[in-house]
Protein backbone atom coordinates (compact mmCIF):
# COMPACT_ATOMS: atom_id res chain seq x y z
CA UNK A 1 0.00 0.00 0.00
CA UNK A 2 2.95 2.21 0.65
CA UNK A 3 4.08 2.05 -2.91
CA UNK A 4 0.76 2.70 -4.39
CA UNK A 5 0.68 5.54 -2.47
CA UNK A 6 3.94 7.09 -3.29
CA UNK A 7 3.06 6.46 -6.49
CA UNK A 8 0.25 8.41 -6.66
CA UNK A 9 1.82 10.67 -4.71
CA UNK A 10 4.72 11.34 -7.25
CA UNK A 11 1.97 11.34 -10.10
CA UNK A 12 -0.06 14.33 -8.23
CA UNK A 13 3.09 16.25 -7.42
CA UNK A 14 5.79 16.05 -10.51
CA UNK A 15 3.50 15.13 -13.44
CA UNK A 16 2.52 16.92 -16.18
CA UNK A 17 -0.39 18.69 -14.72
CA UNK A 18 1.45 19.90 -11.74
CA UNK A 19 4.55 21.01 -14.29
CA UNK A 20 2.17 23.01 -16.08
CA UNK A 21 0.70 24.51 -12.89
CA UNK A 22 4.32 25.11 -12.00
CA UNK A 23 4.80 26.73 -15.29
CA UNK A 24 2.14 29.49 -14.56
CA UNK A 25 2.54 30.48 -11.32
CA UNK A 26 6.51 30.88 -11.55
CA UNK A 27 5.66 33.81 -15.06
CA UNK A 28 3.27 35.36 -12.22
CA UNK A 29 5.52 35.47 -9.31
CA UNK A 30 8.37 37.06 -11.68
CA UNK A 31 6.24 39.21 -12.85
CA UNK A 32 5.31 40.28 -9.56
CA UNK A 33 9.57 39.81 -8.04
CA UNK A 34 11.74 39.27 -10.67
CA UNK A 35 13.58 36.65 -12.81
CA UNK A 36 16.15 36.19 -10.00
CA UNK A 37 13.61 35.48 -7.58
CA UNK A 38 12.16 32.97 -10.10
CA UNK A 39 15.21 31.56 -10.45
CA UNK A 40 15.74 31.47 -6.47
CA UNK A 41 12.55 29.37 -5.92
CA UNK A 42 13.52 26.75 -8.37
CA UNK A 43 16.69 26.43 -6.76
CA UNK A 44 14.88 26.32 -2.89
CA UNK A 45 12.51 23.22 -4.53
CA UNK A 46 15.71 21.63 -5.45
CA UNK A 47 17.37 21.75 -2.33
CA UNK A 48 14.46 20.84 -0.05
CA UNK A 49 13.31 18.15 -2.12
CA UNK A 50 15.67 17.01 -5.18
CA UNK A 51 19.19 16.82 -3.53
CA UNK A 52 18.31 16.89 0.36
CA UNK A 53 17.45 13.25 0.99
CA UNK A 54 13.93 13.84 1.27
CA UNK A 55 11.61 11.59 2.15
CA UNK A 56 13.94 9.86 4.34
CA UNK A 57 17.59 9.84 3.18
CA UNK A 58 20.61 11.86 3.81
CA UNK A 59 22.17 14.92 2.37
CA UNK A 60 23.20 13.83 -0.98
CA UNK A 61 20.72 11.40 -1.74
CA UNK A 62 19.22 12.46 -5.23
CA UNK A 63 15.37 12.00 -5.38
CA UNK A 64 14.89 11.53 -9.27
CA UNK A 65 11.18 12.29 -9.39
CA UNK A 66 11.90 15.74 -8.46
CA UNK A 67 15.09 15.84 -9.86
CA UNK A 68 13.15 15.17 -13.23
CA UNK A 69 10.00 17.83 -12.33
CA UNK A 70 12.52 20.91 -11.52
CA UNK A 71 14.94 20.25 -14.38
CA UNK A 72 12.00 20.14 -16.57
CA UNK A 73 10.55 23.06 -14.93
CA UNK A 74 13.71 25.14 -14.92
CA UNK A 75 14.12 24.56 -18.80
CA UNK A 76 10.49 25.16 -19.39
CA UNK A 77 10.58 28.46 -17.03
CA UNK A 78 13.67 29.64 -19.10
CA UNK A 79 12.88 28.73 -22.95
CA UNK A 80 9.39 30.06 -23.14
CA UNK A 81 9.07 30.07 -26.46
CA UNK A 82 8.32 26.81 -28.82
CA UNK A 83 11.69 25.66 -30.35
CA UNK A 84 11.76 23.21 -33.08
CA UNK A 85 13.94 20.78 -32.75
CA UNK A 86 15.93 19.60 -36.08
CA UNK A 87 15.01 15.94 -37.25
CA UNK A 88 17.15 13.42 -36.50
CA UNK A 89 19.81 11.91 -38.86
CA UNK A 90 19.37 8.65 -40.01
CA UNK A 91 21.23 5.86 -37.99
CA UNK A 92 23.79 4.67 -40.28
CA UNK A 93 24.43 1.25 -38.31
CA UNK A 94 27.40 0.32 -36.28
CA UNK A 95 29.09 2.73 -34.27
CA UNK A 96 31.54 4.96 -36.35
CA UNK A 97 32.19 8.82 -34.83
CA UNK A 98 31.46 9.36 -31.06
CA UNK A 99 30.81 13.77 -29.85
CA UNK A 100 31.62 14.41 -26.79
CA UNK A 101 30.69 16.79 -24.85
CA UNK A 102 31.85 18.47 -21.08
CA UNK A 103 33.99 20.77 -19.52
CA UNK A 104 36.94 18.04 -19.74
CA UNK A 105 39.98 20.77 -17.19
CA UNK A 106 37.34 20.19 -14.41
CA UNK A 107 36.34 16.17 -15.45
CA UNK A 108 38.43 14.42 -13.07
CA UNK A 109 37.80 10.90 -14.63
CA UNK A 110 38.44 12.02 -18.69
CA UNK A 111 41.97 12.66 -18.64
CA UNK A 112 44.02 12.62 -22.32
CA UNK A 113 45.22 8.72 -21.43
CA UNK A 114 41.24 7.68 -22.12
CA UNK A 115 40.01 9.92 -24.83
CA UNK A 116 42.95 8.50 -26.82
CA UNK A 117 41.77 4.97 -26.38
CA UNK A 118 38.86 5.90 -28.20
CA UNK A 119 38.14 2.96 -31.24
CA UNK A 120 36.60 5.38 -33.25
CA UNK A 121 36.26 8.93 -34.62
CA UNK A 122 36.71 11.02 -31.58
CA UNK A 123 35.16 14.82 -31.56
CA UNK A 124 35.44 16.99 -28.65
CA UNK A 125 33.40 19.85 -27.83
CA UNK A 126 35.14 21.63 -24.60
CA UNK A 127 32.81 23.23 -22.57
CA UNK A 128 35.55 26.11 -20.66
CA UNK A 129 35.42 25.65 -17.13
CA UNK A 130 36.83 27.82 -14.44
CA UNK A 131 38.53 30.13 -17.58
CA UNK A 132 40.10 27.01 -18.98
CA UNK A 133 40.30 24.82 -21.63
CA UNK A 134 41.37 21.21 -22.33
CA UNK A 135 43.61 22.39 -25.48
CA UNK A 136 45.58 19.37 -25.09
CA UNK A 137 42.85 17.00 -26.25
CA UNK A 138 43.25 17.68 -29.75
CA UNK A 139 46.12 15.64 -30.31
CA UNK A 140 44.20 12.80 -30.36
CA UNK A 141 40.82 13.98 -31.13
CA UNK A 142 39.39 14.27 -35.31
CA UNK A 143 38.18 17.39 -34.30
CA UNK A 144 38.33 19.48 -31.09
CA UNK A 145 36.94 22.61 -30.46
CA UNK A 146 36.26 24.85 -27.25
CA UNK A 147 33.29 27.16 -26.25
CA UNK A 148 32.72 29.50 -23.44
CA UNK A 149 28.28 29.20 -22.75
CA UNK A 150 27.28 32.87 -22.31
CA UNK A 151 24.13 32.46 -24.24
CA UNK A 152 22.20 30.97 -26.72
CA UNK A 153 24.70 32.27 -29.72
CA UNK A 154 27.27 30.01 -28.01
CA UNK A 155 24.89 26.84 -27.74
CA UNK A 156 23.89 27.56 -31.39
CA UNK A 157 27.89 27.95 -32.38
CA UNK A 158 28.64 24.57 -30.20
CA UNK A 159 25.40 22.48 -31.85
CA UNK A 160 26.69 23.65 -35.22
CA UNK A 161 30.13 22.15 -34.64
CA UNK A 162 28.76 18.90 -33.49
CA UNK A 163 25.87 18.34 -35.98
CA UNK A 164 28.61 19.21 -38.60
CA UNK A 165 30.78 16.88 -37.54
CA UNK A 166 28.08 14.35 -38.07
CA UNK A 167 28.47 12.17 -35.43
CA UNK A 168 26.45 8.65 -34.57
CA UNK A 169 26.49 9.28 -31.18
CA UNK A 170 26.93 12.52 -28.94
CA UNK A 171 27.96 11.86 -25.38
CA UNK A 172 27.32 14.40 -22.82
CA UNK A 173 29.44 14.37 -19.77
CA UNK A 174 28.43 15.16 -16.71
CA UNK A 175 27.44 18.73 -18.11
CA UNK A 176 24.10 19.95 -16.69
CA UNK A 177 24.08 23.69 -16.86
CA UNK A 178 22.80 23.90 -20.87
CA UNK A 179 22.70 19.65 -21.28
CA UNK A 180 19.01 20.83 -21.91
CA UNK A 181 19.63 23.83 -24.19
CA UNK A 182 22.06 21.88 -25.94
CA UNK A 183 19.68 18.74 -26.49
CA UNK A 184 17.61 21.00 -28.04
CA UNK A 185 20.04 22.07 -31.00
CA UNK A 186 21.09 18.57 -31.90
CA UNK A 187 20.24 16.02 -34.81
CA UNK A 188 22.82 12.77 -34.15
CA UNK A 189 21.11 9.51 -34.45
CA UNK A 190 21.65 9.18 -30.72
CA UNK A 191 21.72 11.72 -28.05
CA UNK A 192 23.26 10.28 -24.79
CA UNK A 193 24.01 10.85 -21.00
CA UNK A 194 27.19 10.06 -19.07
CA UNK A 195 25.94 10.45 -15.87
CA UNK A 196 28.46 11.80 -12.74
CA UNK A 197 26.60 10.54 -10.17
CA UNK A 198 23.22 8.94 -9.63
CA UNK A 199 21.05 11.74 -11.22
CA UNK A 200 19.84 11.40 -14.63
CA UNK A 201 19.50 13.64 -17.62
CA UNK A 202 16.13 14.48 -17.84
CA UNK A 203 15.22 15.48 -21.35
CA UNK A 204 13.01 13.57 -23.22
CA UNK A 205 15.59 14.15 -26.63
CA UNK A 206 17.83 11.84 -24.27
CA UNK A 207 18.06 8.26 -26.19
CA UNK A 208 20.57 6.52 -23.71
CA UNK A 209 22.23 7.24 -19.70
CA UNK A 210 25.09 5.57 -18.90
CA UNK A 211 24.66 4.85 -15.13
CA UNK A 212 27.16 3.38 -12.45
CA UNK A 213 26.18 5.32 -9.09
CA UNK A 214 22.90 3.59 -8.23
CA UNK A 215 21.62 4.76 -4.60
CA UNK A 216 18.95 3.37 -2.23
CA UNK A 217 15.42 3.06 -4.08
CA UNK A 218 16.60 4.13 -7.50
CA UNK A 219 18.52 1.76 -9.20
CA UNK A 220 19.07 0.01 -13.17
CA UNK A 221 16.70 -2.90 -13.88
CA UNK A 222 16.33 -4.65 -17.05
CA UNK A 223 17.86 -1.43 -18.83
CA UNK A 224 15.46 0.84 -16.95
CA UNK A 225 15.68 3.03 -13.79
CA UNK A 226 13.73 1.74 -11.19
CA UNK A 227 12.05 2.67 -7.96
CA UNK A 228 11.49 1.00 -4.69
CA UNK A 229 9.98 3.56 -3.25
CA UNK A 230 6.66 2.82 -5.92
CA UNK A 231 7.75 -0.52 -6.45
CA UNK A 232 7.77 0.44 -10.53
CA UNK A 233 9.75 1.63 -13.10
CA UNK A 234 10.75 5.21 -13.05
CA UNK A 235 10.51 5.51 -16.81
CA UNK A 236 10.76 3.72 -19.97
CA UNK A 237 14.30 5.11 -21.12
CA UNK A 238 17.24 3.02 -21.58
CA UNK A 239 19.76 3.11 -19.40
CA UNK A 240 22.75 0.96 -19.63
CA UNK A 241 24.59 0.00 -16.69
CA UNK A 242 28.73 0.60 -16.51
CA UNK A 243 31.17 0.04 -14.72
CA UNK A 244 33.06 3.21 -15.04
CA UNK A 245 36.68 4.62 -15.32
CA UNK A 246 38.87 6.82 -12.23
CA UNK A 247 41.69 8.90 -13.32
CA UNK A 248 44.67 6.80 -12.23
CA UNK A 249 47.06 10.06 -12.23
CA UNK A 250 49.95 8.29 -11.43
CA UNK A 251 48.44 6.93 -8.07
CA UNK A 252 49.31 3.24 -8.89
CA UNK A 253 52.75 3.80 -9.96
CA UNK A 254 54.50 2.47 -6.83
CA UNK A 255 53.46 -0.41 -4.37
CA UNK A 256 51.90 0.92 -1.27
CA UNK A 257 53.59 1.01 2.64
CA UNK A 258 52.23 -1.81 4.70
CA UNK A 259 50.70 -1.08 8.01
CA UNK A 260 53.62 -1.77 10.03
CA UNK A 261 55.29 1.45 8.74
CA UNK A 262 52.18 3.61 8.46
CA UNK A 263 51.44 5.76 11.18
CA UNK A 264 48.48 6.00 13.55
CA UNK A 265 46.95 8.37 11.09
CA UNK A 266 43.14 7.99 10.11
CA UNK A 267 42.31 10.61 6.35
CA UNK A 268 38.98 11.93 5.55
CA UNK A 269 39.23 13.83 1.93
CA UNK A 270 36.67 15.47 -0.08
CA UNK A 271 33.65 17.40 0.50
CA UNK A 272 33.48 18.72 4.11
CA UNK A 273 30.15 17.92 4.19
CA UNK A 274 30.07 14.48 3.86
CA UNK A 275 31.69 14.02 7.11
CA UNK A 276 29.59 15.61 8.96
CA UNK A 277 26.93 13.33 9.66
CA UNK A 278 26.01 12.75 13.53
CA UNK A 279 26.42 9.01 12.84
CA UNK A 280 29.74 8.74 10.90
CA UNK A 281 31.84 11.28 13.50
CA UNK A 282 30.11 9.35 16.01
CA UNK A 283 32.09 5.96 14.76
CA UNK A 284 35.36 8.05 14.35
CA UNK A 285 35.48 10.00 17.30
CA UNK A 286 34.81 6.57 19.26
CA UNK A 287 37.69 5.32 17.02
CA UNK A 288 40.18 8.18 18.34
CA UNK A 289 38.90 7.42 21.95
CA UNK A 290 40.16 3.71 21.71
CA UNK A 291 43.68 4.95 20.76
CA UNK A 292 44.96 8.09 21.98
CA UNK A 293 47.92 7.97 19.65
CA UNK A 294 45.76 8.05 17.03
CA UNK A 295 44.90 11.38 14.82
CA UNK A 296 42.48 12.64 12.34
CA UNK A 297 43.38 15.03 9.36
CA UNK A 298 40.56 16.23 6.81
CA UNK A 299 40.98 17.55 3.42
CA UNK A 300 38.81 18.90 1.18
CA UNK A 301 36.56 22.28 0.10
CA UNK A 302 34.62 23.37 3.35
CA UNK A 303 31.11 25.21 2.74
CA UNK A 304 32.03 27.41 5.79
CA UNK A 305 29.70 25.40 8.42
CA UNK A 306 31.30 21.59 7.49
CA UNK A 307 34.67 21.97 9.66
CA UNK A 308 33.41 24.15 12.13
CA UNK A 309 30.82 21.70 12.70
CA UNK A 310 33.49 18.80 13.10
CA UNK A 311 35.65 21.00 15.60
CA UNK A 312 32.54 21.80 17.79
CA UNK A 313 31.77 18.13 18.27
CA UNK A 314 35.24 16.96 18.68
CA UNK A 315 35.24 19.21 21.31
CA UNK A 316 32.50 18.10 22.97
CA UNK A 317 33.86 14.45 22.72
CA UNK A 318 37.38 15.67 24.00
CA UNK A 319 39.45 14.45 21.11
CA UNK A 320 39.47 17.85 19.53
CA UNK A 321 43.65 18.30 19.50
CA UNK A 322 43.91 15.58 17.64
CA UNK A 323 41.59 16.56 14.85
CA UNK A 324 42.94 18.86 12.17
CA UNK A 325 41.58 20.38 9.17
CA UNK A 326 44.74 20.91 6.56
CA UNK A 327 42.76 22.64 4.15
CA UNK A 328 41.74 22.36 0.53
CA UNK A 329 43.38 20.16 -2.23
CA UNK A 330 42.75 19.77 -6.18
CA UNK A 331 42.72 17.20 -8.89
CA UNK A 332 41.46 19.46 -11.42
CA UNK A 333 44.09 19.93 -14.47
CA UNK A 334 46.60 22.62 -15.67
CA UNK A 335 47.40 23.49 -18.90
CA UNK A 336 49.21 20.42 -20.14
CA UNK A 337 46.72 17.84 -18.36
CA UNK A 338 48.86 17.58 -15.18
CA UNK A 339 47.52 17.07 -11.63
CA UNK A 340 50.38 18.67 -9.45
CA UNK A 341 49.67 21.65 -6.86
CA UNK A 342 50.77 21.50 -2.99
CA UNK A 343 47.25 20.91 -1.59
CA UNK A 344 46.97 17.68 -4.04
CA UNK A 345 51.05 16.75 -3.25
CA UNK A 346 50.20 16.78 0.17
CA UNK A 347 46.92 15.04 0.35
CA UNK A 348 48.72 11.75 -1.46
CA UNK A 349 51.43 11.95 1.20
CA UNK A 350 49.00 11.77 3.81
CA UNK A 351 46.74 9.19 2.04
CA UNK A 352 50.62 7.16 1.78
CA UNK A 353 50.81 6.92 5.47
CA UNK A 354 47.66 6.82 6.81
CA UNK A 355 46.46 3.52 8.67
CA UNK A 356 42.73 4.64 7.69
CA UNK A 357 40.68 6.63 5.26
CA UNK A 358 37.11 5.89 5.74
CA UNK A 359 34.40 6.27 2.90
CA UNK A 360 31.96 8.28 4.88
CA UNK A 361 27.98 7.62 4.91
CA UNK A 362 25.65 8.13 3.93
CA UNK A 363 27.05 9.60 1.43
CA UNK A 364 30.71 8.40 0.28
CA UNK A 365 32.96 9.00 -2.39
CA UNK A 366 34.51 7.77 -5.89
CA UNK A 367 37.29 9.25 -6.47
CA UNK A 368 38.72 9.76 -2.96
CA UNK A 369 37.83 5.84 -2.24
CA UNK A 370 39.89 5.03 -5.54
CA UNK A 371 42.65 7.43 -4.01
CA UNK A 372 43.15 5.33 -0.49
CA UNK A 373 42.57 2.40 -2.10
CA UNK A 374 45.23 3.44 -4.57
CA UNK A 375 47.40 4.38 -1.94
CA UNK A 376 47.28 1.24 0.05
CA UNK A 377 45.19 3.18 3.03
CA UNK A 378 42.67 0.80 4.04
CA UNK A 379 38.59 2.09 3.51
CA UNK A 380 35.91 0.85 5.22
CA UNK A 381 32.73 1.20 3.28
CA UNK A 382 29.00 0.87 4.25
CA UNK A 383 27.13 -1.13 1.27
CA UNK A 384 23.89 -0.23 0.01
CA UNK A 385 20.88 -2.84 -0.40
CA UNK A 386 18.60 -3.45 -3.29
CA UNK A 387 16.73 -6.19 -2.55
CA UNK A 388 12.80 -6.05 -2.15
CA UNK A 389 12.87 -5.94 1.38
CA UNK A 390 14.96 -2.55 1.46
CA UNK A 391 12.27 -1.06 -0.72
CA UNK A 392 10.91 2.05 0.80
CA UNK A 393 12.86 1.34 3.52
CA UNK A 394 15.42 4.15 5.01
CA UNK A 395 19.29 2.83 5.07
CA UNK A 396 22.44 4.21 6.70
CA UNK A 397 24.19 4.49 3.48
CA UNK A 398 22.53 5.71 0.42
CA UNK A 399 24.54 5.37 -2.43
CA UNK A 400 26.72 2.44 -4.16
CA UNK A 401 29.97 2.15 -7.00
CA UNK A 402 29.34 -1.68 -7.46
CA UNK A 403 32.97 -1.13 -9.37
CA UNK A 404 34.59 -0.22 -6.33
CA UNK A 405 32.89 -2.58 -3.73
CA UNK A 406 35.50 -5.58 -1.97
CA UNK A 407 33.50 -7.87 0.06
CA UNK A 408 35.85 -7.68 2.83
CA UNK A 409 36.03 -3.68 3.02
CA UNK A 410 32.19 -4.04 3.21
CA UNK A 411 30.20 -2.97 5.97
CA UNK A 412 26.58 -3.56 6.48
CA UNK A 413 25.49 -1.35 9.67
CA UNK A 414 27.28 1.19 11.21
CA UNK A 415 28.17 -1.46 14.52
CA UNK A 416 29.95 -3.45 11.85
CA UNK A 417 31.09 -0.30 9.84
CA UNK A 418 32.78 1.06 13.41
CA UNK A 419 34.02 -2.51 13.96
CA UNK A 420 35.65 -2.50 10.57
CA UNK A 421 37.43 0.27 10.97
CA UNK A 422 38.55 -0.93 14.21
CA UNK A 423 40.24 -4.31 13.09
CA UNK A 424 42.02 -2.29 10.16
CA UNK A 425 43.96 0.36 12.96
CA UNK A 426 45.16 -2.75 15.23
CA UNK A 427 44.71 -5.95 13.03
CA UNK A 428 48.03 -5.36 10.93
CA UNK A 429 47.79 -8.87 8.55
CA UNK A 430 43.81 -8.32 7.74
CA UNK A 431 44.68 -4.50 7.36
CA UNK A 432 47.40 -4.97 4.82
CA UNK A 433 45.05 -8.16 3.24
CA UNK A 434 42.26 -5.42 2.62
CA UNK A 435 44.87 -2.74 1.30
CA UNK A 436 45.81 -5.55 -1.37
CA UNK A 437 42.20 -6.31 -2.35
CA UNK A 438 41.31 -2.72 -2.59
CA UNK A 439 44.30 -1.87 -4.31
CA UNK A 440 43.99 -4.42 -7.25
CA UNK A 441 40.16 -3.51 -7.30
CA UNK A 442 41.63 0.27 -8.38
CA UNK A 443 43.75 -1.13 -10.84
CA UNK A 444 40.26 -2.56 -12.79
CA UNK A 445 38.75 0.72 -13.09
CA UNK A 446 41.30 2.71 -14.77
CA UNK A 447 41.22 0.04 -17.86
CA UNK A 448 40.47 2.56 -20.86
CA UNK A 449 39.92 0.07 -23.13
CA UNK A 450 37.06 -1.61 -21.06
CA UNK A 451 35.25 1.98 -20.98
CA UNK A 452 35.35 2.49 -24.17
CA UNK A 453 33.74 -1.21 -24.34
CA UNK A 454 30.99 0.40 -22.45
CA UNK A 455 30.24 2.81 -24.56
CA UNK A 456 30.02 0.92 -27.62
CA UNK A 457 27.71 -2.12 -26.20
CA UNK A 458 25.45 0.91 -24.95
CA UNK A 459 24.83 1.94 -28.06
CA UNK A 460 24.36 -1.45 -29.84
CA UNK A 461 22.06 -2.10 -27.14
CA UNK A 462 20.25 0.93 -28.07
CA UNK A 463 20.33 0.49 -32.05
CA UNK A 464 19.30 -2.71 -32.01
CA UNK A 465 16.10 -2.57 -29.43
CA UNK A 466 15.35 1.64 -30.88
CA UNK A 467 12.27 0.27 -32.81
CA UNK A 468 10.56 -0.98 -29.94
CA UNK A 469 11.06 1.82 -27.50
CA UNK A 470 10.18 3.91 -30.39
Amino acid sequence: MAAVAWRVSYAVLTGRLALTIAIGFLRVYQAVRSEVAAEGLIGLIDRRYAFSGWPYYGRGWTNLHVSRFTARLRHRHRHRGARTAPPRRAVTGRLQRVACIGSFVGLLGFPRELLARCPVELVIADVVFDGRRAAYLGQDAKRYQHFELRGDGDLDRLAAFVNGCEPDLVLNIGHKADAFAIMDRLNAPCLANYCAGSDLLHHPRVDLQYHGQPEADYFVNRDRMFCGTTASFFSDGLVHTIKGYIDPRGLLATAPRPWATRDPLIVCHGSLYKFTGDQFLHVVFRWLETDQALTLVLMGRDDGVAWRSISERATSRGVAKRVHYLGQFSAVRDEHGVVDNDGWRKLVDLLGRARLAPNPFPLGGGSSRYEAYALGAPSPHLGVKFDRAAWGRPQPGICEIPSLLVEAGTAWSIDEYCALGLRCLTDGAFADALAAGQRERAAAVVDADRWWREIVEGYERWRKTRPARA
